[in-house]
């Protein structure tokens, strides 16, 4: 089953995320700089962590060099 989220990525010292399946919008708060991709690998990582799928099912179909992304959930 996949599932197609829109995230918005804020920067914060502090790291969390917040999902509202109603909606299908993530919010993740990261403290990695968006420099050679280390900020879309944070993001892939806290969301595999949190729906317990491998990174690899994570794939990041829109928005590589945006806040705004569009998410796939393998």
């Amino acid at each position: 089953m996949t599932k197609v989220f829109q995230v918005k990525v804020k920067f914060s010292p502090l790291e969390q995320i917040m999902v509202d399946e109603c909606t299908k919008e993530i919010s993740v708060s990261i403290n990695e700089l968006p420099i050679k991709g280390r900020a879309n690998r944070a993001v892939i990582k806290m969301i595999s962590g949190y729906f317990h799928v491998k990174p690899t099912n994570v794939k990041i179909i829109r928005g590589l060099s945006s806040r705004t992304k569009v998410v796939e959930i393998s």
